[in-house]
């Protein structure tokens, strides 16, 4: 096959069944190299074997007489079992952990229950129950919080009732194509869909009628395409396209434009912003981007390096090269950082020792052992090599080689090291020296508690250069670090950050973490769940206990931290529709006492903050895109004034006099005046916050990597950072000063520099209110407003404060990682990198923190906030499945009224065939696609369903006996589809993708003869273009199942899928044969 690009991939076909399986795919990588997959089969059976990946890792099945998956086996030896009781309507799922989770189905293959074990016996119940159009009627959680749901006679919504009796409630008017949901207090919000079913206007604080409240309205070209947004203040911006409906120009209200060029395989070619700045991107045969520059006045290039499984490995910008390693599950085992110039940095790989493994300990088979060293950054020079291990474990261990090794610019030098090896346990660390450097790369042979494998996690590091500069970085020097990465089955076993620190993971028996160590005596925190997996209590290293509760909705109710006294204890009550209402109780001994208000959209109103020995009263008024027009403080005003096309802070006027501000086209902060004194804001062409001075005095300066993370910041002094995702884990000072922050549990819960360890403790918002020392002193208290300023003056001094992000004291400013935050104006000072939802409109001024919610809801990236879809309020605009579905079927009966009444009554049998055949049919396959998709609404997905079921139906009514053949064909291509979906969709993505029809992987699987089932899928489960997805979507249930709830959702896809449309296959099957035999005994009659 050749794209638009000409870019060549190969298909190889087994020779027998007429090349039915598809056993190799070679794609063709320019500007030179071939990436192979192969594929093996049990061709008597068709299920799949093996897959082998471009990196030669080899994953194994092994299927039951049913052709079903019975264990999957990993390159790294970890499996997934899977056990089906056919009589009970189970299936059990274990891995190598011995996390056990069982899903039970009703007879018609939906999920009744979740159940999780713990040491073999039964944890927790997750149950469900459902109504005669497979809608979800009750979930109950393992505490018995039970949430209801009610529809109407078309399947679609009408109240969620929660588990503390509050409700919200859906009414729909299908003449005026509106539907309107209203909350736990009565506001409503008002969705209207044109015919085709796409969201032309929101109407906020809507009435009852849905006339009048706040309107957003959105317009569409003939091919469906967004051509313009009409905000609450009637400004627009508009969209244009090209010939293939790919956005080619973006015009806002403010005069301002982007444009987007694209090649012949629809990549991102050229996009010109705001500011005229051209950033063009080359792509690889696989159409990865490779480079990516920018062609502002001073011209940069990113570039990207990929591995033959797609893994991203290298991403080099103007100032940082960020390396990855992973292993044989794609897992990342390390990441390397070089910020600035350092000269170099060593890559270092594993020794490739062959092992013999028991439960407990290796030994190697193999007395030599290859290292490769190799210069990152162009270093040459000679890197001497020692050979000394920590003195962990035992057995006279010791490796003899090369003193040294000289490497040239950019190149590479393998060391053919002697093993002198007992058994190995423990863990073993060889050194490898830059000569001069004081600095040393580690390579570390790890020996799990349960196996080691033959490519151990690596952990190289390298050494610094004597300083140097590169145009947008700090000049007071250079860095190179690394984050290594360890894991026992499905978890991550361990970190070791920079300077060293290995910090440890251990987990219960349903995968959540229970303890974080060293692998010295300390540790860190030790965590207690409920049943319903929420942390139920932390034993800090320091002996203090921090309890958690929870009211009916999994809200905290009290947070409580005691030692030898109660040091923080904060209660917590909501309003109805979940808002925060008022926090009461104490930290470090000072009262605390908290008390807001909201108007009807949810945004903050008022707050009564005391803490610190000081109580304010503060209050906000907001125009109707969400701006801040004005705030009380005490009694105080200040008035905010914007610029109305493009919600950008012009000025504010208060107590202390005015502030103006002004912007670049790309809508980031330029100049912030105080009046004689001047803040001058200075970015990138990536709209990084590079740096702040004051008065023209350098404040602080930013250094990113490619992903635009800030790796460096020269503020008072220079640190540079290392990354778990998004959140800090080292920070490394210019004068050799480390400081490492544990997390477990999802939070962070120490900070360790040098020898001393300290302890956080958060808010229910994940605000900092505590540290504490080892010996459970208190160094740090502080509480907030609710845009996250200071209420009073906090106790001691530290960085992560308000929502637990860092706090810049030189500027004024939070990082929160894509953006800069202002708590002083309660706004970003740029734009959201992501655009909003059209389906709620406070969401589209990209300025605002959190949609004015600050009190439950935060800003973990900078691009949008935590709290996305509301759980209890289903998605309203549009008809949905089972409603068009059912109108299908009305014009179905007006079509078989006409043909008895044209026919003198003759075409009566068959009429009826045609209304029996296709209300089944439609109500059959709408139903299919209703489970899998959920409840919203596509034009694609009602043809996909009611129609092609309709039709198979009316056909068969219609045609009487003559639909026999199809009807073999269905239950024949059911099973087919069965049997195929179940070996493939597995292995959807070949490496835990998700499953796409229109990803590139899921094409490797279409052509695995699976042709004709998809289409006999299509007529029997509403088919269409997310088909994949919803396949993928219907292993976690109809409902509020979530990947979160499941260990593996990427690998449970096949079983589930297999049982679901087995039952769903008899029925579109039945619904068909009935349209065959009931008009023929009618007739007969």
């Amino acid at each position: 096959m050749t794209d638009p690009r000409g870019n060549i991939t190969s298909y190889g076909y087994s020779s027998k069944y007429q090349s039915a399986y598809l056993t190799s795919l070679n794609e063709t990588l320019a500007p030179g190299g071939t990436l192979i997959s192969s594929y093996s089969y049990n061709f008597t059976t068709g299920t799949m074997l093996s897959t082998v990946d471009p990196d030669g890792y080899n994953t194994t099945y092994l299927n039951d007489v049913l052709g079903r998956v019975k264990q999957v086996i990993y390159p790294t030896r970890d499996y997934a079992n899977y056990t089906y009781n056919d009589a009970g309507n189970y299936v059990n799922v274990t891995n190598e952990n011995g996390w056990l989770t069982q899903q039970r189905y009703d007879g018609l293959g939906r999920l009744s229950s979740l159940n999780k074990f713990q040491a073999g016996s039964l944890y927790s119940t997750q149950t469900y129950t459902h109504d005669w159009q497979n809608k979800i009627v009750t979930d109950t959680d393992p505490l018995g919080n039970r949430i209801t749901y009610q529809y109407d006679p078309l399947g679609r919504t009408t109240q969620v009732t929660k588990p503390d009796g509050n409700t919200t409630a859906v009414t729909y008017n299908d003449l005026s194509s509106w539907t309107r949901t209203s909350d736990e207090n009565g506001v409503g919000k008002c969705s209207t869909v044109d015919r085709l079913g796409r969201l032309v206007s929101v109407v906020e604080n809507a009435t009852s009628s849905c006339s009048t409240g706040i309107v957003t309205n959105y317009n569409y070209d003939e091919l469906g395409n967004l051509a313009k947004t009409t905000t609450a203040n009637l400004k627009s911006t508009t969209y244009v396209y090209d010939n293939l409906n790919r956005l080619t120009k973006t015009s806002y209200p403010d005069a301002t434009s982007e444009t987007y060029a694209y090649d012949n395989n629809g990549n991102l070619v050229l996009k010109i912003d705001r500011k005229n700045v051209q950033t063009t991107n080359n792509f690889d045969s696989l159409n990865r981007v490779t480079t990516k520059t920018f062609n502002g006045p001073a011209a940069t290039t990113d570039r990207y390096s990929y591995d033959p499984n797609g893994n991203l490995i290298q991403l080099q910008n103007q100032n940082t090269t960020v390396q990855y390693g992973y292993d044989s599950r794609n897992r990342v085992t390390s990441e390397t950082y070089a910020v600035g110039n350092p000269g170099f940095a060593l890559s270092v790989s594993p020794p490739s020792v062959n092992l013999y493994c028991t439960p407990t300990q290796c030994t190697p088979t193999s007395a030599t052992a290859t290292l490769t060293v190799t210069s990152v950054l162009g270093f040459s020079g000679t890197v001497a090599l020692s050979y000394l291990p920590p003195g962990s474990g035992t057995g006279g261990t010791s490796l003899s080689g090369s003193s040294s090794v000289s490497l040239t610019s950019g190149g590479r030098a393998q060391v053919t090291l002697t093993a002198t090896l007992g058994t190995l346990t423990g863990n073993y660390v060889w050194t490898i020296q830059a000569q001069g450097s004081g600095k040393t790369a580690l390579l570390q042979f790890t020996i799990s508690e349960y196996v080691c494998h033959t490519n151990c996690p690596q952990n190289p590091a390298g050494g610094s250069s004597p300083s140097g500069s590169s145009p947008l970085s700090p000049s007071t020097g250079s860095e190179a670090y690394i984050v290594g990465y360890g894991y026992k089955g499905e978890v991550l076993a361990n970190m070791t950050y920079p300077d060293g620190l290995v910090a440890k993971y251990g987990y219960d028996g349903l995968g959540r973490i229970s303890n974080v160590t060293s692998p010295g005596s300390t540790s860190y925190a030790t965590f207690t769940y409920d049943r319903n997996d929420r942390v139920q209590g932390i034993l800090f290293g320091n002996s203090l206990y921090a309890s958690y509760t929870y009211d009916r909705l999994s809200r905290p109710s009290q947070i409580v931290l005691t030692g030898s006294t109660t040091l923080l204890s904060l209660a917590y009550s909501y309003n109805r529709t979940g808002t925060l209402a008022a926090v009461t109780g104490q930290v470090n001994q000072v009262p605390v006492s908290e008390h807001y208000r909201y108007d009807p959209l949810g945004r903050i109103i008022n707050a009564v903050v005391g803490s610190n020995n000081v109580t304010n009263t503060l209050s906000y008024q907001y125009d109707s895109l969400g701006n801040r027009l004005s705030q009380s403080l005490n009694g105080q005003a200040t008035t905010y004034l914007y610029n109305a096309t493009n919600n950008e802070l012009k000025s504010l006027t208060g107590p202390g006099g005015s502030i103006s501000y002004t912007y670049d086209a790309n809508g980031n902060l330029l100049t912030r005046g105080i009046g004689s004194t001047n803040w001058a804001y200075s970015w990138d062409p990536s709209n990084n916050l590079v740096s702040v001075a004051n008065n023209g005095i350098t404040q602080g300066q930013y250094v990113y990597d490619g992903s635009g993370r800030r790796l460096e910041s020269a503020e008072t002094s220079t640190v540079y950072y290392a990354y778990h995702g998004t959140e800090t884990l080292s920070e490394l000072a210019s004068n050799g000063a480390t400081t490492d922050y544990i997390y477990g549990g999802g939070m962070m819960i120490a900070k360790v520099s040098a020898a001393t360890v300290n302890y956080y403790h958060f808010d229910a918002l994940g605000s900092t209110r505590l540290v504490t020392t080892f010996s459970a002193t208190v160094v740090f208290s502080d509480n907030y407003q609710p845009y996250g300023q200071d209420n009073g003056t906090p106790y001691g001094s530290d960085t992560y404060k308000f929502t637990g992000k860092p706090y810049s004291a030189a500027t004024g400013l939070y990082y929160y990682f894509h953006r800069w935050y202002d708590p002083t104006i309660g706004r970003f000072i740029s734009l959201d990198p992501k655009h909003g939802r059209l389906s709620n409109p406070q969401s589209l001024n990209l300025y605002i923190y959190v949609r004015d919610i600050p009190t439950i809801l935060t800003d973990p990236t900078g691009e949008g906030d935590s709290f996305h879809d509301r759980p209890y309020t289903p998605q309203g605009p549009g008809l949905t499945q089972a409603q068009q579905a059912q109108l299908f079927t009305i014009l179905v009966i007006v079509v078989a009224v006409v043909a008895i009444v044209a026919t003198g009554g003759i075409a009566s049998p068959v009429a009826a065939g045609i209304i029996i055949g296709a209300s089944l049919g439609a109500s059959v396959t709408t139903t299919v696609y209703t489970v899998t998709k959920g409840d919203k609404a596509t034009l694609a997905g009602a043809v996909g369903s009611a129609v092609t079921g309709a039709i198979a139906g009316a056909i068969g009514g219609g045609a009487g006996a003559g639909l026999s053949t199809v009807v073999g064909a269905l239950a024949t291509g059911g099973g087919s589809v069965l049997g195929d979906i179940a070996g493939r969709s597995l292995e959807a993505g070949l490496g835990g993708r998700q499953y796409d029809l229109q990803g590139q992987e899921t094409q490797k699987e279409l052509i695995l003869g699976a042709g004709v089932s998809l289409v006999t899928f299509g007529l029997t489960s509403g088919f269409d273009s997310s088909a994949g997805e919803a396949a993928a979507e219907s292993v976690l249930g109809p409902g509020p199942m979530t990947s979160e709830q499941l260990y593996h959702s990427d690998e449970l896809i096949s079983p589930y899928v297999f049982q679901r449309n087995m039952n769903l296959a008899f029925l579109g099957t039945w619904s068909a044969l009935l349209g065959v035999l009931l008009p023929n005994y009618l007739n007969q009659w």
